[in-house]
Parts: C-alpha cells; sequence; structure tokens
C-alpha cells in the first residue's frame, strides 16, 4: 500500500459532490439552455452528410463511415454513450445530453477532490477549493459545454477512478482487476486514457511501494498492448504525416511547445480569451524566436519546480507525478503523432488536473493557510466569472461563431467563411439567442458587412446571403447578392439554381 491518506467518508464526499455540482450548473447554466453547438452536430445528430449514424454495428464493425470528427478514432464508450444516452433514451435532445455532461464535469471535480485527499498533504477544504478550481475553470468550458466532446468526459472520469483504485484497494489482486477494468474503460473513450495506463504505476512507485507500483505497471502495459491490437483493427486512416503542411514531425512538436506556452498556459493563467479557432501561426524553423522564447520559459518554470523540490523534500513526489501527468496527458496532442487539430481548448481539459496536482505541490505549509485559502478563493472567484460569461458563447451556433469572429485577432479567411456559411442555416423566426428575428438579422447584416470588408473578392458571403433573403421572402435583396456574387467570379454551377428560383 503507498503511503497515502485514506479515502475521505463517504458521506463527507457526497457533501462535497452535491456542492461541486451545484457550482457548476449554477456557473455553467446558460449551456445547459442551448442547443447542439460545433461538432456536436456531428456528433449527436444524424442526417447530414458528415453526420455518422450510430449503431451497434458500426461502431463494432471495421468497415465504419468515414467521419471529420471520429478520424483516426474508434472511441467505443463514447460512442456507445451517443448512441444509448443520447439517441435511444433521450431523443436527441440537447439539454438532457447536456444535463448528462454537468453530471460527468461534477463528478469528475469529485473524483479530483478525493486523488488529492488521497495524494497530499493538504487539509480537506483547501482539497475542496482545489476542486472547485478545476470545476470552475475556464478551459473546461469546451469540453462541458460541447457534447461531442464528451469523450474528455469519459476518458478523465476512469482515470481518476483508476488512480483511486491503485491508492485506495488493499488487497492486491482485487486492486489489479479493478485498475486494469478502468484503464480498458480510460481508453475505450479517448485515447488520452493512456493517462490511466501510466500515472496510477509512476504514482505508487513515487509514493514509496516501489513493488506494487511495479506490478501494476505490468498490468497496464498488458492492458494497453491488447486493447492497442484491437484498436489499430478499427481506426480510421492515419493522417499523412506532411499534413502540417511538410513541415515534419520535428517542426510539428516544437509548434506544439510554441501552443502550450502561447495558448495553453495563457489561457491556464490568464483565460479572458477563449475561442473555438485560436489561429495559431505555426513556426517553420527551430531558430524561430517564438520557440526560443518558449523553451526558455518552460525551462524556468521546470527549474522553478526543481528548486521547490530542493527547499522541501517531502513534495518531491507529488511534484514529480503532477509534471509527469501534464506530459503524459499532453503527449497525444504534441505531434509525435500526427493529430488533425494543432490547437484545441479541449486538449486542456485532462492535464488541467496535472496543474491543480502542481499547485497542491507548491503551496505553503499550513502556517500560512489562511492567506492561501484567501488567494485561492480570488483565483476561483475570477475563474467563475469568466466561465459563467463563456457559457453564454455556447447557447447555439450564432452566439459561438459570432463571438469567435469577434473575438479573432486577425479575422482571418477560415472564420469569416465559418460565420457566413452559419447563416444558410438560421431559419425565419429564429430565436434561440433570446433575442427577435429583427435583430438578428440586423446582427447578421453587419456582421455580413465586416466580412465583406475583409474579403471584397470572395463571392461565397453574397451567395449565402442571397439564400438567407431568399428564405425570408427578399426577392429583390437576393437578386443583389446573386449579382454581386456573380461579379466576384461565382461559378455558373452554383449560381444557376438560384437564377431559376429568383426568376419571375
Amino acid at each position: 500500500m503507498s503511503e497515502c491518506h485514506p479515502l475521505p467518508p463517504w458521506r463527507r464526499t457526497l457533501a462535497v459532490f452535491c456542492l461541486l455540482q451545484a457550482t457548476v450548473f449554477l456557473f455553467f447554466f446558460p449551456g445547459l439552455f442551448g442547443g447542439y453547438t460545433y461538432d456536436s452536430n456531428n456528433v449527436i445528430q444524424s442526417g447530414g452528410p458528415s453526420s455518422p449514424v450510430y449503431t451497434i454495428g458500426s461502431i463494432f464493425s471495421p468497415e465504419r463511415h468515414s467521419s471529420e470528427v471520429q478520424v483516426m478514432s474508434w472511441r467505443p464508450l463514447s460512442s456507445l454513450s451517443f448512441l444509448i444516452i443520447d439517441k435511444w433514451t433521450l431523443g436527441n435532445d440537447p439539454f438532457w445530453s447536456h444535463l448528462v455532461d454537468f453530471l460527468l464535469h461534477g463528478i469528475n471535480a469529485t473524483l479530483v477532490f478525493v486523488c488529492l485527499v488521497l495524494m497530499t498533504r493538504l487539509n480537506e477544504r483547501l482539497c475542496v477549493a482545489l476542486a472547485l478550481l478545476f470545476a470552475l475553470h475556464p478551459l473546461a468550458t469546451e469540453v462541458v459545454l460541447c457534447t461531442g466532446f464528451r469523450f474528455d468526459l469519459l476518458a478523465l472520469s476512469f482515470i481518476l477512478l483508476s488512480c483511486i483504485a491503485a491508492h485506495s484497494i488493499r488487497n492486491e489482486a482485487l486492486c489489479i482487476s479493478i485498475y486494469t477494468l478502468f484503464v480498458l474503460l480510460s481508453l475505450a473513450s479517448k485515447e488520452i486514457g493512456i493517462v490511466a495506463s501510466i500515472m496510477p504505476p509512476l504514482s505508487i512507485y513515487l509514493y514509496g511501494n516501489r513493488a506494487r507500483g511495479i506490478r501494476l505497471g505490468i498490468a497496464s502495459v498488458v492492458a494497453t498492448v491488447a486493447f492497442a491490437i484491437v484498436w489499430i483493427q478499427f481506426k480510421y486512416a492515419d493522417y499523412p504525416s506532411d499534413y502540417l503542411g511538410g513541415a515534419g514531425r520535428i517542426i510539428g512538436i516544437a509548434n506544439f511547445l510554441v501552443v502550450f506556452f502561447e495558448i495553453y498556459l495563457k489561457g491556464l493563467f490568464f483565460p479572458l480569451v477563449l475561442r473555438i479557432d485560436h489561429e495559431f501561426r505555426p513556426i517553420t524553423t527551430l531558430l524561430d524566436g517564438r520557440l526560443i522564447l518558449a523553451v526558455t520559459v518552460l525551462f524556468g518554470l521546470a527549474a522553478g519546480l526543481a528548486l521547490r523540490i530542493v527547499k522541501d523534500p517531502e513534495k518531491r513526489p507529488l511534484i514529480f507525478m503532477a509534471f509527469a501527468w501534464v506530459v503524459v496527458s499532453f503527449a497525444p496532442v504534441a505531434q509525435l503523432v500526427p493529430v488533425p487539430d494543432p490547437v484545441a481548448e479541449r486538449f486542456c481539459y485532462v492535464p488541467l488536473v496535472g496543474f491543480i496536482f502542481l499547485l497542491a505541490g507548491v503551496l505553503p505549509r499550513a502556517a500560512r493557510e489562511r492567506e492561501t485559502a484567501a488567494v485561492l478563493a480570488l483565483i476561483i472567484v475570477l475563474c467563475a466569472i469568466r466561465t459563467n460569461l463563456r457559457a453564454y458563447d455556447w447557447r447555439d451556433d450564432l452566439t459561438l461563431n459570432i463571438a469567435n469572429w469577434q473575438d479573432s485577432p486577425s479575422r482571418t479567411e477560415k472564420s469569416a467563411r465559418s460565420l457566413a456559411a452559419l447563416y444558410l442555416s438560421i431559419p425565419p423566426g429564429y430565436s434561440s439567442s433570446r433575442i427577435s428575428d429583427t435583430q438578428v438579422r440586423e446582427l447578421i447584416n453587419i456582421e455580413l458587412e465586416a466580412i465583406f470588408q475583409q474579403l471584397p473578392a470572395d463571392p461565397e458571403p453574397w451567395r449565402l446571403r442571397a439564400i438567407w433573403r431568399l428564405q425570408r421572402g427578399d426577392r429583390a435583396g437576393a437578386l443583389e447578392d446573386l449579382d454581386a456574387a456573380k461579379e466576384r467570379g461565382l461559378s455558373t454551377e452554383l449560381e444557376s439554381p438560384l437564377r431559376r428560383i429568383l426568376s419571375p
């Protein structure tokens, strides 16, 4: 048995769960009443050209559909949750889907609390405060408010359960059996489940029970290899190794270091700008000043942690474990293996637990507990406010894309086309943003004018507004926009169907 604290009493854990769950509902509630947004439309709903239709057969058949959302992935447990919970049980009702995700996030925050009690020497009040910080951190909003990213919620649940099982079950045979089960379930949720394969054995080893840590490590290797053999048979086609524009694997990893420094660390400490598209500008050489600055700062942070360990050797297992958690949980998206999205806030959800453990490792001793609690309380309040404001952006695709466009530092063609394409799907009488159709019409026209100024030669926004006006009976306005699109090079193939509809 590792030298850790015992599990907190179940009544206290239940009380903490109620507190954390109520807090999640209180500050995330604007997203609870929104529809399916962003990738949720592809994952949950069926019928569109890129919308996977989940069936038991399709999930467990090597000959499955191709999907932008699921490419390179086989996540059977998450897919089953979408099929059984969202489609069969809840009838694709976004309210209930969001409710499930809120509950999962509250459970994860409670499991973080239990892990903190088990693996740190902090008192339970500070453990509750750190669990609150995890629950309310703005970097969690994308995972919690977009049902399509339930993969991360489920994976983290089983990762944390695997840690709790490894540190709390005394019977070794039972511990290995339950731990192995949680490893398999986490891997079946998402590839980030590899954290469950590595962190519990490593933490047990670091906390002094080396023999038990090695035995758990052997069990995790066997389980992970067995799952990998099956996963290879079911995964989607690989991305080409040069998908980053031929930059190469080393430059890809270097770009991740820059992303980590410029976006993820900034989002961790100063989460003011949260976006679904961060418009990262990649580097092309290892001598780029942005990479040198990122590496310098990261080395400085590592040196600070080393100094903390020297000053307080008892913190060494916790700080090492927390640092390893951050490294391992970011590894799947660090371009060691090509992944489609170079930047995404959801990639920070599982690593956020490692940062919480790091914070627990650098907190001062009990002599300054009151000052520590006051600072934590201020940070939690600021995070709660930012999270609540961000939750309003996730009410529907219109509010989300407009927020993404307005926060864009350069208003690139990608964000403009994304917003412009959304206009086509807005029906008359649109009111899910709790504003009138007239207000929506005015807002859309304002944003379109911004797009026209940004992309004056692009016919696509004009074509889309022509369709949007046609849907609302504005034939004259639709003809004007279609003529403008034609002047900018709209193809005959796209113009002719609209011209036939608009002809008297």
